[in-house]
């Protein structure tokens, strides 16, 4: 998993330790880095590791693009980075997006801003988010203003206040943001505070993921959200599954979601 000190990564992570017992599995956790995948990969060569789940960031940097899937260990990769012929489970992010950039609009909201937009060396999600916000705008004439958009592949809250202040500096502001994760909205509520913005009296604030303290920021936060169990319960089966038959044609699982609106927005 990248990002272990998260909130996300660690109530994914808790529920793999949970539902792992269950099926009889231990777990092994490591911080996703192409260095971290690959002596994983190593390890299940040698019989040490039953199966792996991968979650990486860039499908250009991850270990496995290198792999021979001919004759790779048992493999699940989360998220939207992965090759062809490789077992996969998934949010679909660019109808999550374009939903919840709909909402916003349907609420009154037309200067929609962005935190956590693709930059020159783009992430797959951050692309595929703003994939579904572009979308979405153009079903109702409207577009992105650039001043408006904070661009950065590092999803954390300290990185989204810092941005939001700086685009805050050098333009008007949104009516809204549609930050790509719950904790770059956290840091955006900082920096909103920060300048004496009211959410949402002066700006709407949306998210995405869903975490547990979302509900409970002031105002609650509106965010995508999906069953965090359900998710794992879907690449443990397709593991299992991998696992007991390595011939198996590859299978993709798309987890639903939906939108928690809530005082944010």
């Amino acid at each position: 998993m990248p990002g272990i000190r998260a909130s996300y990564a660690g109530e994914i992570i808790d529920w793999f330790v949970q539902l792992g017992h269950e099926r009889g599995f231990g777990l092994l956790i490591e911080g996703s880095s192409p260095e971290g995948e690959l002596d994983l990969i190593s390890r299940a060569r040698a019989h040490l590791i039953d199966g792996l789940v991968l979650n990486p960031v860039r499908l250009d940097e991850a270990a496995v693009t290198r792999l021979d899937l001919h004759q790779a260990p048992p493999l699940v990769v989360m998220g939207e980075v992965a090759p062809e012929g490789v077992d996969r489970v998934h949010v679909d992010s660019v109808a999550a997006a374009a939903e919840m950039t709909r909402h916003l609009i349907s609420r009154g909201y037309r200067k929609i801003g962005i935190v956590g937009s693709p930059t020159s060396s783009p992430t797959a999600t951050s692309q595929l988010r703003m994939r579904g916000v572009e979308s979405a705008l153009e079903e109702f004439g409207l577009a992105l203003d650039p001043g408006h958009l904070v661009a950065t592949d590092d999803w954390d809250a300290q990185v989204a206040r810092d941005g939001v202040i700086k685009m805050l500096a050098g333009s008007e502001p949104p009516d809204a943001l549609f930050c790509f994760t719950d904790t770059m909205a956290f840091g955006a509520y900082r920096a909103l505070y920060e300048v004496g913005l009211r959410v949402p009296e002066d700006i709407a604030v949306a998210g995405f993921d869903d975490i547990d303290d979302a509900r409970l920021f002031t105002p609650a936060l509106t965010t995508v959200t999906f069953d965090r169990r359900e998710f794992v319960e879907a690449a443990l089966d397709l593991l299992i599954r991998r696992i007991d038959n390595p011939r198996a044609a590859p299978d993709t699982a798309v987890v639903p979601h939906r939108l928690a609106i809530r005082e944010s927005t």
